[in-house]
């Protein structure tokens, strides 16, 4: 698969064995089994040293090392160390992160802002986070208050 620059011409020959969509400029690309960023030109930003990525989000992208996940930013530094078995992107300053089998919400150091007690959660959306307790689920705000407790079989919000 080959890059096309922001005018949709083919930029050179096929060089990368996968690329990503472009999220905040860049995007990841797989090269000889590992995973870096590259820019709209095709040129290498990030070294292809990661297992996976995913798309930037608010400047940090997530990067998975030995099977684990963390964090790193446009400069290619870790800035939170792949300790995670599961994690999404950033969204309104906060990402659901798994250790251990349960889910909760990190800040962009990496320190729990909601503590990993979910079955299961959903990224924050206006403020809401969509969260799963003991097989019910609810919605709760960044405070950690329940605006819904976790009583539902199913719950959604827009």
């Amino acid at each position: 698969m080959g890059i096309y620059k922001q005018e949709w011409k083919y930029s050179h020959k096929a060089y990368f064995d996968y690329t990503l969509d472009f999220n905040e400029n860049l995007a990841g690309a797989k090269l000889n089994g590992k995973w870096g960023f590259i820019d709209k030109s095709g040129k290498i930003i990030l070294d292809p040293i990661f297992d996976y990525t995913l798309g930037f989000s608010e400047n940090i992208a997530g990067i998975n090392l030995n099977e684990k996940w963390g964090f790193a930013n446009k400069n290619g530094e870790i800035i939170i160390n792949p300790i995670f078995d599961n994690i999404s992107n950033f969204k309104e300053n906060l990402a659901s992160v798994n250790l251990n089998g349960k889910w909760g919400f990190i800040d962009k150091n990496g320190k729990f802002a909601i503590e990993a007690n979910f079955d299961k959660v959903y990224s924050f959306n206006q403020g809401i986070a969509k969260v799963k307790l003991n097989e019910k689920w609810g919605l709760m705000d960044k405070n950690r208050n329940f605006i819904v407790e976790p009583i539902f079989d199913d719950i959604d919000y827009y």
